[in-house]
């Protein structure tokens, strides 16, 4: 599926639209059980964000930030394209032992990112009434919250 609208707006401020619009979210199946079972909340695979069961949340500022920085990723690849990105992305891990970690420069500038959205939105969110920019239709879909106040970004 794609983004939804309401998530786009959100994350344009921090990623570039074209990124956003390009982006594939799994959030279901056997492959939101993999990532699960692989205790990860999100793995992307060039344009393919997949989310672990119970992670794809567009209505929290955790659920946003972490929206964000799996969708760094999708930047990466762009700028490295799929060989380069995985090149970079496996050499690191090797020289940090085989270990997930923040020190992996991909992931570094993810976690980075994920850490300013979620410190803007929980602002964003404390003003808002502690509702965010997408809400609930009646069958569950994200859709706008037209009464949401976007807060200016720090300097």
């Amino acid at each position: 599926m794609k983004l939804p609208p309401c998530a786009a707006q959100t994350l344009e401020r921090w990623l570039s639209s074209a990124d956003l619009a390009r982006a594939n979210l799994v959030c279901s199946g056997l492959p939101a059980r993999l990532v699960k079972r692989l205790n990860r909340a999100g793995i992307t695979l060039g344009k393919t964000v997949l989310f672990g069961e119970g992670h794809y949340n567009p209505f929290s500022p955790e659920g946003l930030a972490l929206m964000a920085h799996e969708l760094k990723h999708v930047e990466q690849y762009g700028k490295e394209g799929t060989m380069g990105f995985l090149a970079k992305y496996l050499w690191h891990w090797v020289t940090q032992g085989f270990k997930y970690s923040e020190e992996i420069p991909f992931e570094k500038e993810a976690f980075e990112l994920e850490r300013k959205v979620m410190e803007h939105l929980q602002r964003e969110f404390a003003v808002n009434g502690h509702r965010g920019p997408c809400v609930r239709d009646a069958q569950g879909k994200a859709i706008a919250n037209a009464n949401y106040r976007e807060l200016p970004l720090a300097a």
